[in-house]
């Protein structure tokens, strides 16, 4: 999965290497946290998540955001 998050100039393929890069950051801030004693801030995540999906999916000539 490392190397997935190697993308080249397609589009899309960098929008898959991001969330790619994501996912194992959360994986390995999880495991690391369990070992540490600390609590992996979830709804953080998962708001950043939200809005990497909705920049996502904006039509490449949006304006703005929201």
């Amino acid at each position: 999965r490392l190397r997935q998050t190697y993308a080249d100039a397609d589009y899309e393929r960098t929008w898959d290497a991001l969330l790619t890069m994501g996912d194992l950051f959360r994986i390995t801030a999880l495991r690391v946290g369990v070992q540490l004693g600390f609590d992996y801030p979830r709804d953080d995540d998962a708001r950043v998540g939200a809005h990497l999906r909705h920049v996502r999916a904006l039509p490449r000539d949006a304006q703005e955001i929201y």
